[in-house]
């Protein structure tokens, strides 16, 4: 080893520069080739989120919202089912059944499209990790296409003879098999979810990584870098007399007439990692942009999932996931009260004027309540003209005062070319000891009481 170091103090000053030089640029070299591979690998796997994962998480999500619609409409049948005359009752379901087989086929559609965009991406080459996963998602999308495709159709047959006496076995029948079939959908939701959940959890770790890596390789160059530079000055202080008495013998070739080209040729190199730089900071601003963009996209998705698209309040699903999280606050001692509201008559102006104009009711209908609520309230639409009030940290006197107050706002409400609309609203608020459903049921009732004592009131349970 100290025949080394002597053989090393032996060494030309540009010798000994060279070779530090070599080895910095041997881990500035390490860090771009790592780096330039490790973001070529993550941008691929950004495509894959934003080309294959997210829209088919959209497409999930929209089959989610099918799903909640289907139930809507089989609960209506459902109950017509139980409280309408059987000889009447095939005329009585007509627009459901209606809306029943397009939902139906639009959630086929969903389904043949979540199916070609899985397709298209592993023929296309966007889908390289999970291959195996990914295929047997397709092949669960086949067999929950043909599971469905049995269901309509006995439901396509159930529906036709509900009037008659025996359909009762048939209804209970078809309930089991939409049971097996609900069970399927959220085996395969699940399924995707966990799949596209990995994917951009192995992007965010091949970041850690590229961080991680990049940084440690970064120190060690700065090391490298730092030592050459002292070394660097150390060195042209030692040999500042030769580097003065070089100056000089230029400037005497100058004066001897023999200086201009020979002093051209002293020049200095200028640093070629300016260019490279700009590269990075171009990929690394394009990286930030995919981002964004993947964090824009996901907050559209949450509002796709969450909200119902007419009227722009929370939807179902929403519904039972804010009842459920303030439903454990309020068994530890917080207030909670509800106000349900259905509005009067709505049936009557779909009939009259149109679901466009029973449309506009509903969208004008969420848009007073919106208005008129504190901005710590949730409202939901549950379905059809029926909405939801959560009132968080208030009691029922004053949630009657609310709803009191929603009640006259849509009594009081004169739009042009929209008729008049009320609504019968039923308040509750959470007690002790008392289950979810409970605490709705006693709303739900006194919606029911309000409509039978006249509509247009609000009746607290």
């Amino acid at each position: 080893m100290s025949k080394g170091l002597s053989l090393w103090s032996f060494q030309s000053l540009s010798r000994k520069i060279s070779g530090l030089s070599s080895i910095l640029l041997g881990f500035l070299f390490v860090v771009i080739l790592y780096s330039v591979i490790k973001l070529q690998q993550i941008s691929m796997e950004m495509q894959e989120v934003a080309r294959i994962d997210f829209p088919l998480t959209k497409v999930i999500s929209e089959l989610e919202v099918l799903q909640l619609e289907k139930h809507i409409i089989f609960e209506q049948i459902r109950y017509k089912k139980q409280h309408k005359n059987k000889v009447d009752l095939h005329h009585e379901i007509a627009d459901e059944r209606e809306q029943f087989n397009e939902l139906s086929q639009r959630v086929t559609r969903e389904i043949r499209l979540a199916s070609e965009i899985i397709n298209n991406g592993i023929i296309s080459g966007n889908i390289e990790e999970k291959l195996d996963e990914h295929r047997r998602v397709i092949a669960m999308l086949t067999g929950f296409q043909q599971e469905l495709n049995a269901f309509q159709s006995s439901a396509h047959t159930v529906f036709n003879i509900l009037h008659q006496p025996d359909s009762d076995t048939h209804w209970e029948q078809l309930e089991s098999e939409l049971a097996l079939l609900d069970g399927e959908a959220i085996n395969l939701l699940a399924e995707i979810e966990t799949l596209t959940e990995e994917i951009a959890e192995n992007a965010v770790r091949h970041e850690r990584e590229f961080f991680y890596v990049n940084t440690a390789l970064g120190v060690s160059a700065l090391i490298i870098g730092i030592y050459l530079t002292l070394y660097i000055i150390s060195g042209f202080r030692r040999r500042v007399g030769e580097i003065q008495q070089g100056i000089d013998q230029l400037s005497q070739q100058i004066s001897e007439g023999k200086g201009a080209d020979e002093a051209a040729k002293i020049t200095v190199k200028t640093d070629e990692f300016a260019g490279l730089a700009t590269s990075m900071n171009a990929m690394v601003e394009r990286f930030s942009t995919e981002l964004d963009n993947r964090y824009e996209v996901e907050h559209k998705l949450l509002q796709l999932a969450t909200t119902d698209k007419l009227t722009g309040a929370y939807n179902r699903h929403k519904w039972d996931e804010s009842l459920a999280a303030e439903f454990l606050l309020a068994k530890r001692g917080s207030l909670l009260s509800v106000i349900l509201i259905d509005l009067d008559h709505f049936k009557k102006i779909n009939d009259n004027y149109g679901h466009d104009v029973g449309d506009k009711v509903l969208v004008q209908a969420i848009a007073l309540i919106k208005k008129t609520i504190r901005e710590s309230d949730l409202v939901f639409r549950l379905g059809g003209e029926e909405f939801a009030v959560l009132m968080r940290n208030q009691p029922l006197s004053e949630a009657c005062v609310m709803a009191e107050k929603l009640r006259m706002t849509l009594a009081q409400t004169d739009i042009k070319d929209l008729p008049k609309f009320t609504g019968s609203f039923g308040v509750a608020q959470y007690t002790a000891e008392e289950s979810i459903a409970s605490f709705i049921k006693r709303a739900d009732q006194a919606v029911y009481q309000a409509k039978n004592n006249g509509r247009n009131q609000v009746v607290k349970a």
